[in-house]
């Protein structure tokens, strides 16, 4: 059998071999192997502007109660037909060329809703009439955190700029762009599952929006988003402080499905809290009281709360519950608070130039395996006992077909509860039940972990033993048989007897499963015909 097995998983392992192999080879390649350029004529490029002289002017009609004014003089030889670019965040952009207005950019007055202009990539064209002329640009903060941001002046190529912004941004821009596109798949698939096939997937559902919300922030965060959308720049930056709140409502709600349903009232309480906040946050944007970048504390606030909603509510659950119970594991959390950790240190030994990479990756490899768990609980739980975790009938039959498994040497148990019906009568059907949740267990311990054990039907279950011959079938009869009495010994208020029927397919050549089937009934019939004669003769005697 393990012989079989091995060579059906041989074409799987070179397939993940080879594909491991063309990843290395093209990661390799990609970092490594360069060609050789030569090139008569000069390629795209540009320069930095350092010698901009910058004034820091008070203005009592400005939001922040200054201007900072920026002048320089254009060199004659750097103003061969191109451009100055430099990108700045939350500021109203005016340049001039000696006196002469050239460009500006501000909130429009017929905008109702948005005043911030976010981050922007400003393009100014430069003509050769321009070299020897002062370039004065004024910058006007709308906040009082935007005053300490400083922009770099550069002037050349406006197509060298945006393609060193778009190739250095690239790893991310796809890393956020598969983050949505993971998320909108997995929200879909499981929340057709919960419309249509009435699965508990609610939580995977949160997590699909969670995964959408972080991808669209980082996404919309980028620097070169803006030099590919540059009249969209506002609508952009106001996407990426909603996609930045969302994240933290989201992560709350799907960490308030991780617990048992009636133990949810602390996290519950957290996520009703998160969306008023964000409710709260958005209102006092539509109406003028404040703007939402403004109240970016409150989203960083629900990111950490979000954090924290596990340990906490655990914590809730033991005090009140005294429970640790949690429904689905999490310790794959921790891949994403290893990139989170990775990204902040790489951004602080970087200067504060990190792109936050690492916690996506972890974020993808986290939702592909809570997925993939996912979609295996929901296929197990169509062939899984509800009330034992044990396979139901409907897998056995299955097993049972005549593909099913390929080895013609295995063994069928079939065991039966003795006496269940006067301990319902006698006890109540509550300990009828422990009775065979026991039994259950009991079984689960003892049989091999690759044996197929079923409940079949009320107090009776099947085993299904692979590469067995008489000498082992008789060793796992025995064991099961002794794991009883020693259940019975320890537990002598609630003793549990059964009979086993076992049928060996090698002593039965020719047989079907099914009539191998019906052979370990009849033997186990016969068995439990001699316990209850057994039973009633010392019942007589005494």
């Amino acid at each position: 059998m393990n012989h079989i097995k091995w060579k059906k998983q041989i074409p799987v392992l070179l397939f993940t071999l080879t594909l491991i192999a063309f990843f290395v080879f093209s990661l390799y390649m990609g970092t490594s192997e360069k060609v050789s350029v030569y090139r008569a004529e000069p390629t795209h490029s540009y320069v930095v502007l350092n010698d901009l002289e910058m004034e820091l002017a008070e203005d009592d009609t400005a939001p922040a109660g200054v201007r900072k004014i920026y002048r320089g003089v254009i060199e004659p030889e750097l103003s061969q037909e191109s451009c100055l670019l430099f990108n700045i965040s939350h500021h109203n952009i005016e340049v001039y060329f000696d006196d002469e207005l050239v460009y500006s950019l501000s909130g429009s007055d017929t905008n109702r809703i948005g005043k911030n202009v976010s981050s922007n990539w400003c393009t100014v064209h430069v003509g050769q009439n321009h070299g020897g002329e002062t370039v004065t640009v004024v910058l006007t903060p709308l906040f009082d955190a935007a005053v300490s941001k400083t922009p770099e002046f550069l002037l050349g190529s406006d197509y060298a700029i945006a393609m060193e912004q778009i190739t250095g941004e690239l790893p991310l821009l796809v890393l956020s762009s598969l983050c949505i596109l993971l998320g909108i798949f997995v929200a879909v698939i499981f929340l057709c599952f919960r419309v249509i096939l009435k699965a508990k997937s609610i939580g995977t559902v949160y997590l699909g929006f969670f995964s959408i919300a972080i991808g669209l922030w980082k996404l919309t965060d980028l620097r070169c988003i803006t030099l590919l959308f540059p009249e969209h720049s506002m609508a952009l930056g106001y996407i990426s402080v909603g996609a930045l709140f969302l994240t933290g409502l989201c992560l709350i709600l799907y960490f308030s499905t991780l617990f048992e349903k009636d133990r949810q009232s602390f996290p519950l309480v957290l996520s009703c809290g998160a969306s008023l906040l964000c409710l709260a946050v958005l209102v006092m944007q539509l109406f003028g009281i404040a703007e939402i970048r403004q109240n970016l504390v409150f989203s960083h606030v629900l990111l950490i709360v979000s954090i924290c909603t596990i340990p906490v509510t655990a914590l809730f659950n033991r005090i009140v519950y005294r429970s640790w119970s949690i429904r689905r594991s999490w310790k794959w959390l921790l891949i994403v608070f290893v990139g989170i950790a990775a990204d902040l240190l790489y951004y602080y030994r970087n200067n504060g130039n990190g792109l936050m990479s690492f916690s996506i990756i972890g974020l993808i490899v986290y939702i592909l395996i809570i997925f993939l768990q996912s979609v295996q609980s929901s296929t197990r739980k169509a062939y899984t006992d509800s009330r034992t975790g044990l396979v139901n009938r409907a897998r056995w039959t299955d097993l049972m077909n005549e593909n099913s498994f390929t080895t013609d040497l295995f063994a069928i148990l079939i065991i039966d509860m003795n006496g269940l019906k006067k301990t319902n009568d006698t006890l109540g059907h509550d300990a009828g039940d422990q009775m065979i949740f026991r039994l259950s267990d009991i079984l689960r311990r003892t049989l091999p972990r690759k044996s197929v054990i079923c409940r079949w039907g009320g107090d009776e279950f099947a085993v299904l033993l692979t590469e067995v011959n008489r000498e082992q079938l008789d060793q796992q009869t025995d064991r099961i048989v002794s794991a009883g009495e020693k259940y019975n010994n320890e537990h002598p208020e609630l003793p549990i007897y059964f009979a086993v029927g076992a049928v060996l397919s090698s002593e039965h050549p020719g047989m079907s499963k099914s009539e191998l089937f019906q052979l370990a009934d009849e033997e186990m019939y016969r068995n439990k015909q001699g316990w209850y004669a057994q039973r009633d003769a010392a019942s007589d005697n005494t």
